[in-house]
């Protein structure tokens, strides 16, 4: 009997238990400024470009971030909360701690970048692409991942329950302490990236007929 996956859990932000409501132009999203222990509510900030800005032990609720290009961004200790991110560019952009729920990623990409302690919960982020990006220590649950792609990324105790991760594309991908439980894994690309994996196995059943095609092998009614 194969041993137990042991999955180190991402930790949860803590940030501060009072935060100052952010005002805008001071508070705004903007480059090589350094942003801690404020609150966001329906703040929009879509479609700017921001190089070398800290958000540090903030939260942000309902904000509009879509279309943004973020370019070394570092986001720490934070909660995003319903917030639109879809279609970001972000290049060299961390994510250290912090919690994603309710937010929609979708078309966004997040290339090169590093996710580290980070949950995901309820976020729409079909089509998202994660290539050759550094997870470590990240959860992803209840999540629509259609289509997303995580060629050539870098997996360390990553966990996907009960995700939508339909024709997502792991080519290349590199795992270690990697699990999936209760997804949806239908017409997935690059199916030896998931090499090093733990599939549960009533998830095998959408995985089989791409596990065919990679070894060359015909599936006959």
């Amino acid at each position: 009997m194969a041993a137990p996956v042991r999955i180190r859990r991402p930790k949860k932000p803590q940030g501060h238990r009072t935060f100052t409501p952010a005002v805008s132009p001071a508070d705004d999203l903007d480059d090589e400024k350094t942003l801690r222990a404020l609150i966001y509510q329906g703040s929009d900030f879509a479609g700017r470009s921001v190089y070398g800005c800290d958000v540090e032990e903030s939260r942000l609720e309902a904000v509009r971030l879509g279309d943004v290009e973020l370019d070394q961004v570092i986001i720490s200790d934070t909660v995003l909360e319903r917030s639109d991110l879809a279609n970001a560019r972000c290049r060299g952009v961390s994510l250290l701690q912090v919690l994603l729920d309710a937010c929609r990623l979708t078309g966004s990409s997040w290339s090169d970048g590093l996710f580290r302690d980070v949950t995901l919960t309820d976020c729409r982020a079909d089509l998202t692409r994660f290539r050759q990006g550094k997870l470590r220590s990240v959860a992803f649950t209840d999540c629509n991942l259609r289509g997303a792609d995580f060629q050539w990324a870098e997996f360390s105790h990553v966990e996907f329950t009960r995700c939508d991760l339909s024709a997502a594309q792991f080519a290349n991908a590199r795992m270690s302490g990697v699990m999936f439980t209760d997804c949806t894994l239908d017409g997935v690309g690059g199916v030896t990236g998931l090499r090093g994996a733990t599939v549960q196995a009533r998830d095998l059943i959408g995985l089989a007929p791409s596990l065919a095609h990679e070894l060359g092998i015909g599936i006959e009614d």
